[in-house]
């Protein structure tokens, strides 16, 4: 065999093996993210539904995909995203179906778990936004308006997840709002499991 041939054998090798490796670290970051979103609370219809362990799969499988910002650790991020999404929708199957009642959704503008709103940068993806199939697209689009919200927040404030969380709402970045701190709690408790 040729230095040649040996070197392109080393390089294939190599190759191979990392991608064994991002393989395997893929699956452990979506197990620690189903492992996460076990330790939430079931939204009360979705108790005896079937389908509500496919869900959470899937919604692990999207969340662990998904990049922070510079400067925030990926399990951080993750732990932030799971928590959004539990507070707008519950993981609810119905609501994240588009099924919302009057009062949900926000009297039917928003859509998905994490409860976009149309706006220029979900108007690509504004169909997606319903239905567990597309949950991987809603996951993203969601991550990519939190990261919004933090670059635009960025400095403002000692706590950069009670600023982002607020401008993420609508409300300006030093905002205090009833629903923050519980926010913030369930993130916390979340990190651990990331």
């Amino acid at each position: 065999m040729s230095s040649a041939q040996r070197t392109a054998w080393f390089l294939i090798v190599g190759l191979v093996l990392s991608m064994v490796v991002l393989c395997c670290e893929a699956r452990a970051n979506t197990a620690s993210v189903r492992t996460a979103l076990g330790k939430l609370a079931v939204f009360h219809e979705d108790i005896a539904d079937p389908r509500k362990p496919e869900q959470l799969d899937a919604i692990a499988a999207a969340v662990g995909k998904l990049k922070p910002p510079q400067g925030i650790s990926r399990g951080d991020w993750q732990a932030l995203v799971i928590a959004v999404g539990f507070h707008e929708s519950g993981y609810s199957l119905r609501i994240g179906d588009g099924n919302c009642r009057t009062h949900e959704c926000d009297h039917g503008r928003a859509r998905s778990y994490w409860q976009l709103h149309a706006n220029l940068h979900t108007a690509g993806f504004w169909d997606q936004l319903v239905g567990n199939k597309y949950v991987e697209v809603q996951a993203r689009v969601a991550s990519e308006m939190l990261a919004r919200a933090y670059y635009l927040c960025r400095g403002t404030q000692s706590d950069w997840s009670a600023s982002m969380l607020s401008a993420f709402s609508g409300r300006r970045c030093d905002a205090q709002w009833s629903g923050l701190a519980t926010r913030i709690e369930t993130w916390k408790r979340l990190r651990g499991a990331l």
